[in-house]
Parts: structure tokens; sequence; C-alpha cells
């Protein structure tokens, strides 16, 4: 997790959570009280996908879409959430997801 004050500077970086080889047990609690001690304005998510798949899971949109609100109800933004890969990366600001908190779990992505 990337730390933005208001000018969106960097003013830190969290490794929140470790996974295993196909899941994470991540809790917004974590995200927003790092963020909150930090004095951050924003932050920014990202998390990999070992499978080298870019596409985001039903569960990886689920909880963007969770932690989106939650940080507009605490006045904390959340600017974008990453998936990586060996071979690239997902943005959800980049593909639309994340413009006022509309992140459709439906969606099918090419």
């Amino acid at each position: 997790m990337a730390l933005l004050n208001t000018q969106l500077d960097v003013i830190g970086w969290e490794v929140v959570f470790v996974g295993t080889l196909t899941e994470v047990a991540a809790s917004p609690r974590e995200i927003f009280q790092r963020a909150l001690l930090a004095n951050a304005y924003a932050i920014i998510i990202a998390h990999n996908h070992p499978s080298g798949n870019l596409r985001p899971s039903v569960q990886d949109k689920q909880f963007t879409k969770r932690l989106y609100c939650l940080g507009q109800d605490l006045n904390l933004q959340l600017l974008d959430a990453f998936i990586v890969t060996k071979d690239g990366y997902w943005s959800m600001q980049e593909n639309g997801q994340l413009l006022g908190g509309e992140i459709d779990e439906a969606i099918d992505f090419v």
C-alpha cells in the first residue's frame, strides 16, 4: 500500500498482508488503521496474481469496492487498486472501475 499526502506525494509504503500461493486474508481494518496512523490523505493498494492472470476476480472487485466505500466514509481516498503479474499490471482506475465507486462485480474483462 502506498500512503499519500494531500499533494499526492508518497509519504510511506506498507506491506499489510502476505498471502499464500492461492489467497490472502486481507482486512480493511488493518489497511485503514495504518493509513490513519500515517495521517495519509489517500492510499493506493496493490496485490499480485502469481498465476499471471491480470483479470480481477470477483473477490478482488468486491474487496476494492468495500475499501473505496469505507474510504469515502473516513475521508481517506482509495485512488487506485493494482493487480501485478510478472508480465504486467491491471489498474482499476485506468480501466474505469474506480470512478465514483462504481465497481461492478459482474463485469467480464477481456
